[in-house]
């Protein structure tokens, strides 16, 4: 089989079956294979990320820009690796990087706002979706709705997850995860509702649920048996609380 294959058989693995040891041989035996598959390298940073072994993620998302500097795939994903990694002013560096390579960028720009979001500079996060129209729908939407409930603007928030809510029961929203309603919710405060979507995502097994145990909005959740419960099937070890 090919490099591509075998990364496309550790995405399987990991965002789906939650084989991390499955995983790492495939993206292993895709590098050895082609040692410079750039998004063989990204795939693997965001398994390693997901295991919480942030530095290893970091240098491979590190060596897939290496390899392919000029792509903006890789540059502008890097920055919400980098951020889940907990590295928020290297996630800020990367964005605006990846901006200069192609301003308006969106994935560069939403990671952009997401790592202000980390870093508790609100009011730059909200400022970068009112400036360029962001968070209109979708992931979006549900980013932008995690920082009006952590500046306090609470109807803000509610009403984003209300229009969801409407979009999905008119069967308009494809594609888009309960993770990130789950996060606003859990910054509201309200725990039981926010741990349900995340088990709605749990079951579907949706690609971002492997992230939860390192979403530092889920911090109060952490301790919650519901919680524990998802993280211990998945494989993951333990979150400090």
């Amino acid at each position: 089989m090919s490099a591509e294959a075998h990364t496309a058989l550790g995405c399987t693995a990991f965002c789906f079956e939650w084989d991390w040891a499955g995983a790492e041989r495939a993206f292993m035996k895709a590098l050895e294979l082609e040692p410079r598959y750039a998004y063989g390298c990204l795939w693997y940073a965001w398994c390693l990320t997901a295991s919480s072994r942030f530095e290893e993620a970091v240098g491979m998302i590190r060596h897939a820009i290496e390899l392919e500097p000029l792509s903006l795939g890789i540059n502008g994903v890097a920055g919400y690796i980098l951020s889940y990694c907990g590295r928020y002013d290297e996630a800020v560096d990367q964005c605006l990087k990846t901006l200069d390579l192609q301003p308006g960028w969106d994935t560069a720009i939403d990671g952009l706002a997401l790592a202000y979001y980390r870093k508790g500079m609100l009011s730059e996060s909200l400022a970068i979706y009112e400036r360029h129209k962001l968070g209109i729908i979708g992931t979006q939407a549900m980013r932008l709705g995690t920082t009006l409930a952590a500046m306090g603007k609470t109807e803000a928030a509610r009403r984003i997850i209300a229009e969801e809510e409407a979009r999905r029961a008119a069967g308009s929203a494809p594609g888009t995860t309960g993770y990130n309603v789950a996060g606003i919710l859990a910054i509201l405060g309200e725990r039981d509702q926010a741990l349900t979507w995340l088990e709605r995502d749990f079951e579907d097994r949706r690609f971002l649920i492997c992230l939860m145990n390192i979403d530092p909005r889920f911090a109060s959740l952490r301790q919650e048996p519901r919680f524990r419960a998802m993280v211990a099937r998945m494989g993951l070890p333990a979150a400090d609380p």
